[in-house]
């Protein structure tokens, strides 16, 4: 079993608090009262790092779905003296079985379902977190840097980096 480590999952510019061009960012929440939510579904189909040069003929393509919910209050969002807010999140995937399951192409799919909620940072996590976090992947204590320009790394990419480096063992 290879843990799922994708560092980092990087947006490719930021997007709040305002856009590219240097206009406000407008994003589409709903509010009721002092809540709002915000709904993103992330469709994702690109070609498999670990397939060949013949992937196009043989279905060399990694298609998943991820879906997200994030909920809280419009008073934190709107409060110019808070320089945070609180966020909760729902998250949901829908993929191919991971590579290190040796699945070959047979049917099924993995289903993956979340829930967490925005802390003030690593301390705050919970102990068995902290200590697995820790123990496998300690980049995790602190997020990478807003301007962060490295590539997306995937389940895919990091299993490939893994492999290689066993076999250069």
């Amino acid at each position: 079993m290879i843990h799922i480590a994708n560092d980092p999952v990087n947006f490719r510019a930021p997007i709040f608090p305002v856009r590219a061009d240097g206009k406000p960012y407008e994003s589409d929440i709903k509010v009721m009262g002092d809540h709002w939510w915000g709904t993103t579904t992330v469709p994702l189909f690109y070609r498999n790092p670990l397939a060949g040069d013949y992937q196009d003929y043989v279905g060399g393509t990694y298609h998943a779905t991820e879906m997200f919910n994030f909920f809280g209050r419009l008073s934190d969002l709107t409060d110019p003296k808070k320089h945070s807010a609180e966020v909760s999140v729902a998250w949901a995937r829908i993929s191919d079985w991971l590579p290190w399951m040796k699945m070959r192409g047979r049917a099924g799919q993995l289903y993956f379902n979340g829930a967490g909620v925005k802390l003030d940072g690593f301390a705050d996590l919970p102990a068995g977190f902290r200590a697995a976090i820790e123990a496998r992947d300690p980049i995790y204590r602190e997020p990478p840097p807003v301007d962060d320009q490295r590539p997306n790394e995937t389940s895919w990419t990091y299993f490939k980096k893994q492999m290689d480096a066993a076999q250069k063992k």
